[in-house]
């Protein structure tokens, strides 16, 4: 999230999106307030400090302040628009930093208006400078913001799923494929009446929902791949690892072996020369006696 102005989640469940759109909420608030977050990984987990941090989670609409959950959406996208306004006219505001979150935002009226709604919302945010903005979407046009614009504007992650349940890990650079027929199934919606939906969805979106769900598939599988090639390549490091310890071993036993046998040699010939002088002091004595027997 911090080296990203604008994070989209696509998970398939609004349940389960929004648990990781408050755990990122959360955990900002622990980072600012200096507590402790529960992570780990390869890198080094890092939260940037939010001044200000916005949400819009959940469906603000209520008959008291007469709002629809479009027009909820809209009154809370108004108060962070207005606060970025705020931002851009203090000088004082120049270096703060804040977080944005939106649950499903440009919902509850027509998809189109609710879409395009949606882009120029995140586009005055992310140009501001001043907004890091996380949101969860169903919309597709918002997904594409990933893949059509520069590097490091926006970034795509989606919940992972393991026999249609979610598993609650978010992988990023992941485009989530919705489920809501199979949600509609685990709600008891008459089979027949989950046929004709299918039966009614546009040609386009099926074709879409095809193509994204074998991408993720090959993708799935690629990722298998690399991480068996991985796997394989860490074990053929530590294959030659224990060789070279081998060899190396090896190699001191035989310099041991030739060290030894070197000793041995030595003491050998050691004990041959100090015969031979005994031999030689000997016959010296011998020759010496016989010398004064004849005088």
């Amino acid at each position: 999230m911090a080296n990203h102005s604008t994070t989209k989640l696509t998970p398939s469940l609004r349940s389960v999106q929004t648990i990781i759109l408050k755990l990122l909420g959360l955990y900002a608030l622990m980072a600012r307030e200096g507590i402790m977050i529960p992570c780990s990984g390869a890198t080094t987990p890092r939260v940037d400090f939010f001044h200000e941090i916005f949400a819009d989670i959940g469906d603000m609409q209520g008959l008291e302040s007469e709002l629809s959950t479009f027009s909820g959406h809209m009154q809370f996208a108004s108060e962070v628009l207005r606060s970025c306004d705020d931002d851009d006219d203090d000088d004082d505001a120049n270096d703060t930093h804040s977080l944005a979150l939106f649950d499903e935002l440009g919902t509850g009226t027509a998809p189109q208006q609710g879409v395009s709604l949606a882009q120029a919302i995140l586009e005055r945010l992310v140009s501001s400078k001043k907004f890091t903005v996380c949101l969860t979407t169903h919309f597709l046009e918002i997904k594409n913001l990933a893949s059509e614009s520069g590097e490091g504007v926006y970034k795509i992650g989606a919940m992972s799923f393991s026999n249609d349940k979610p598993t609650y890990l978010l992988q990023m650079d992941k485009t989530g494929e919705s489920h809501a027929f199979n949600s509609a199934e685990a709600q008891n919606v008459p089979q027949d009446v989950i046929k004709r939906a299918r039966e009614l969805l546009s040609s386009d979106s099926t074709l879409y929902a095809d193509l994204s769900s074998k991408l993720q598939r090959e993708l799935d599988q690629l990722e298998a791949e690399k991480e068996e090639i991985a796997s394989l390549k860490a074990d053929l490091i530590t294959s030659k690892q224990n060789q070279t310890k081998q060899q190396h071993d090896l190699e001191q036993q035989r310099n041991n072996v030739k060290t030894e046998t070197s000793r041995e040699f030595r003491k050998v010939l050691q004990r041959k020369e100090r015969g031979e002088r005994a031999k030689r002091a000997f016959w010296k004595r011998s020759i010496l006696a016989m010398r004064v027997s004849v005088i």
